[in-house]
């Protein structure tokens, strides 16, 4: 068996993999859980992939007239189910009309409304909200050249603003619902946060066992065991990407089983949404994401593989690695994951971030991590037992 494979057999150890295991699925269960399920619950989900299965992913002015025809359908069925309801009828409530008399009554303080009235109402209040939205950018009533709003934003970001707004006129109104791009940013996050927490904790321990078990001291007996710290650092940074991998496939099982990829070819800029600094389609966006993932992901490995040269024992190297999470994991892929691409970043106190920052705050790390892994791989080379 060549050296490389014994290295990777090193690292993937049964029992620190049971102990990710258990760990993966309590992360899962305690944050990305809530977020990833709620994808389908967002305002205008059904209507969504509705519409983009029989129009494609732009509502444009060709597409509004036969809107209205299927709005009328969701009325007549409101009219004609509600009927059923005893609720409603002892309310009052035969129709969308006696029902939007009665909406105000329902949405002040006390007021209450029967979950099963909602639920026959609410494909009717979101296929109106869609056909509302557009009407109003196509007619002027939303129109964010005179607002004040505008003046909260640098001119880079005002510019950009005006110009997505434009796109809607020319090009079409996106159907992808703003809370599924959202949520979506958080399913990137949360993958990203718990890739970069499993790399640390899988590759950590492995050159500290080697020092303290003194299986550098046999290796660097010969020229060609000198040469074994660079065969370490392949494995580590290979495992590392790997590991990215099986979590990948984990967490884009449940994502995908949330139903949202129908909305792949679907512009990303949506009306009620945010606004998003590149032209990227929702799928180029969940690519983008997933590509993100392997690069903390070999990043966190090279800057694990660095820290862990210089721990003489377990207790300085989990000092290195704590530090090490909070700063690539929580800090970096943390505020580089939240709204990613998007202008402003209201989970962050609504602060307005440049154009890709997000990809030069990566690449600047990635380099740092692999600099430092090689540069470490030379000097242990070099270095006297």
């Amino acid at each position: 068996m060549s050296l490389f494979w014994q290295e990777m057999r090193k690292i993937w150890r049964p029992g620190i993999l049971a102990a990710l295991a258990v760990l993966g699925v309590l992360f899962f269960f305690l944050r990305p859980k809530f977020y990833i399920e709620y994808i389908p619950r967002t305002q205008n989900f059904d209507n969504a992939l509705l519409l983009a299965e029989r129009y494609g992913p732009l509502l444009t002015a060709e597409v509004r007239p036969e809107l209205d025809a299927m709005y009328e359908e969701l009325v007549e069925n409101f009219n004609r189910e509600v009927k059923k309801i005893p609720e409603a009828v002892e309310a009052g409530i035969t129709d969308c009309e006696s029902y939007r008399a009665r909406e105000q009554e329902f949405m002040k303080p006390g007021g209450s409304i029967s979950s099963e009235l909602w639920r026959l109402y609410q494909p009717v209040n979101d296929f109106g909200l869609i056909t509302a939205l557009y009407d109003g950018f196509m007619d002027g009533t939303f129109d964010m050249r005179n607002s004040p709003f505008l003046d909260n934003h640098p001119p880079q970001a005002q510019a950009r603003i005006l110009e997505l707004e434009e796109s809607i006129r020319t090009e079409g109104f996106s159907f992808l619902p703003a809370g599924v791009s959202d949520h979506t940013g958080d399913w990137g996050k949360y993958l990203s946060m718990w890739t970069v927490l499993s790399v640390i904790l899988l590759l950590s321990p492995t050159l500290v066992r080697d020092r303290m078990r003194r299986t550098d001291a046999m290796q660097w007996a010969s020229r060609r065991g000198r040469r074994v710290v660079w065969t370490q650092a392949a494995a580590a940074l290979a495992s590392a990407l790997l590991l990215a991998l099986v979590n990948l496939i984990f967490y884009f099982a449940v994502f995908a089983a949330q139903g949202a990829l129908p909305l792949w070819d679907c512009p990303l800029f949506c009306a009620n949404g945010g606004d998003p600094w590149f032209d990227w389609t929702y799928g180029q966006f969940i690519l983008v994401l997933i590509g993100m993932n392997f690069a903390f992901a070999l990043a966190a490995g090279a800057l694990a593989v660095f820290l862990s040269q210089f721990s003489a024992n377990y207790v300085p190297m989990l000092l290195k690695a704590v530090p090490l999470f909070l700063v690539v994991g929580l800090g970096i892929a943390g505020w580089a994951l939240e709204a990613p691409f998007f202008v402003n970043k209201a989970g962050l106190g609504g602060l307005d971030n440049p154009k890709g920052s997000e990809l030069v705050c990566m690449v600047v790390l990635l380099a740092a991590g692999l600099g430092l892994c090689g540069w470490t791989c030379a000097r242990q080379k070099r270095r006297e037992l």
